[in-house]
This record gives C-alpha cells, structure tokens and sequence, in this order.
C-alpha cells in the first residue's frame, strides 16, 4: 500500500477497500462479526488509523497487542468480547503475529474475508470504473509483470497499489506500472499498446536483473542500443543500475516515477533499439585469424612474392571450374535483424 511516513493509505486505496469490505460483508446486522487476517501488519495499522477506512455499517477495530482506541486497535481480549457482547457490526483486522491467543473462537464462528477474494472485489470493481478496454490493458500489464525474470507471481498488495493509482488518475497509467515492477511508459492507456509493456519489462530485466550476459554498469546501458540518447541520459541510467546492485529493483522504479528530473528515462522519452529492425551497428569479422593466417572463407589469397593479401577476379581458377569469391562477414545490433541477402543467414554475405 503507498504510505507517507504517517503510513497513511492513498485516498483511492481506502475507497476501493471501503467498496470491496462493504459489498463483500453485506448488510450488517446486531452483533455480526467480520475478519480479515491477509494484511501485512502495516496495512493493519495503516487503514485502523485512517479514520476515512468505514466500510458501511461496521466498527473497524485493528487486533494487535495495543490498546489504543485513537488508533481503533484492540488486544484479542478485546475482541473476543466485542464478539460475545453482540451489540455492533464490526469488522477485524487482524494481525497474526501480534494478535495472540484467544482469536480461535473469532475465527471458527466469524465471517473472514480472505485474500482472493478481497483482491477479486477490488478487481471487479476497478474494471467497472475503467471500463472493459482499459482493465484489458490492465490486466495484460499485470501478466507481462509477472513473466519479468520467470516471476510465478507478483504481490497481491501491488496489483492493488497498481490498480488504486490508475483509478485515481487513468492518465497516469504508464507511471504506474513502476509499482508491478515494470519500467514506467510516457503514455495515456490510449496510447499504450501491448509491445510497451513487453518492452518495460525487458527494460527492467537488463538494467536491475541483469539476466544477460552484460554485466558492467556501461555494458548493460549499451545493450540497450539507446536511439538518439543523450550522455545525460546515459549517465542517469548508469546511476540507477549502480544503485539497483544494493536497494531492492522496486524502490529504483518509484523513485524513477517520483522524482519530475527522471522523466526522460520512461520509455517514450527513452527509445531503445534491442527489440526493433532498426539497424544500430554492424561489426565486420576479421579475415584473419589469430595467427595472422587469411580465414578459409575469405577467399583471399596471400602470394609467395607480395606482402598483401589478394583476390583474384577470374571466375575460374586454373582447369578445376571452381570459382573464386569474397566472403564477407558480421555481426549487427540487434542480433535478430533481417537482412535481405543471398545467404539466409545475415552474418555473412557472398560478393
């Protein structure tokens, strides 16, 4: 959940909540009692304080080993006579670590609202707000979150952070998917197509993983094959690669959204050119080897009474029919590039 240092919740988080908890409790009656024991115990604390956290007609009380009725917490003493005295609706939030003994009969006779189906509420209730085209483009960032590095899942919490923030302000949809751990995209969900999302997280895989062979903070930068970019650019991602060897790759990506000086580096603003066609560099392979011998396919010829290499440009050579030719080959960036040539293979070429 996105908390200041007060761990306040954002006011998008706490409506969606206020939504989901209400709708999934129903119409509450005398004595009804309600639990939820998948927050982390921030969150617990976080939403008990925030007095704006009211799902319609229930008591929040947040169960940890505190007495504080400022703050709605409560010991499991407590709530175990809340429970017994039947008098409000009220909904518990519980922490299981601190919450202590004495919650068993809570959780035998209780309503609890788990985390699947919390998070399936609160998805319900974003795509009726976003509208079907615009959760599709939802739903495919949060699959293309989970593909980065072979991840088999992301976090709960920031699927919900992810899909707060968009609710809260859709224009801001290509920000927003720093908190899936994706790379953040200087579009409108209009804008925004399927490829970018592809190409946010293959962005954070080369950069902060590192799952290829680059490993200096200049060769991973390089790799990218930046289009038109700038050294200030450069030597900004060069920055946060350096940081990214030693704080967590979710903190690098807010702090990319959160501060106005690195906006240049959303793609958009940052162009790369590892996943295009666009052809950024060819390096041709020596025709010699190590030893200082002409390679074989070079078709060069080194003669007995010369110092230079040379080819000869009949087509024949001698009474045996077979032709002489000149080999030329490379290597390009992007590797995948398609060349049209005489040979399938673009690495070489035949003159």
């Amino acid at each position: 959940m996105t908390t200041t240092d007060s761990l306040r919740p954002t006011a998008a988080e706490v409506r969606l909540l206020n939504q989901a908890f209400t709708q999934l409790l129903g119409s509450p009656s005398v004595g009804s009692v309600g639990f939820c024991r998948c927050l982390r115990a921030d969150l617990v604390e976080a939403l008990a304080a925030c007095r704006d956290f009211a799902p319609v007609g229930w008591l929040v009380w947040a169960v940890t080993e505190a007495k504080d009725s400022a703050s709605r917490q409560i010991t499991s003493d407590q709530a175990v006579e809340l429970r017994e005295n039947k008098r409000d609706a009220v909904l518990l939030l519980v922490d299981p670590q601190r919450a202590g003994a004495g919650m068993d009969g809570i959780y035998s006779a209780a309503r609890e609202i788990d985390e699947e189906e919390l998070f399936a509420q609160i998805r319900k209730l974003t795509r009726a707000e976003l509208g079907p085209a615009c959760f599709a483009k939802v739903e495919q960032a949060m699959k293309q979150a989970r593909k980065v590095s072979d991840r088999r899942m992301i976090s709960a919490w920031q699927e919900f952070e992810f899909l707060a923030r968009v609710v809260a302000d859709p224009a801001d949809f290509g920000s927003s998917l720093a908190f899936l751990g994706l790379w953040p995209v200087a579009a409108t969900p209009d804008e925004i197509e399927d490829k970018d999302f592809h190409l946010a997280a293959r962005m954070v895989e080369r950069l902060l993983i590192g799952t290829g062979v680059e490993k200096t903070l200049t060769s991973r930068v390089d790799a990218l094959l930046l289009i038109g970019a700038t050294s200030n650019q450069k030597d900004s991602l060069e920055r946060l690669v350096r940081e990214g060897l030693r704080r967590p790759v979710v903190e690098i990506l807010r702090e990319l959204i959160r501060r106005p000086d690195l906006s240049d580096l959303w793609l958009n603003n940052l162009k790369p050119g590892f996943l295009t066609q666009d052809l950024q560099v060819i390096v041709l392979e020596s025709w010699r080897l190590r030893t200082g011998k002409l390679t074989a396919w070079s078709g060069l010829k080194m003669p007995e009474t010369e110092g230079r290499p040379q080819l000869l440009l009949d087509r024949t050579v001698g009474d045996t029919g077979k032709q002489t030719q000149l080999e030329i080959r490379f290597t390009t960036q992007p590797t995948a590039l398609q060349i049209a040539c005489a040979r399938k293979d673009h690495r070489s070429h035949q003159l």
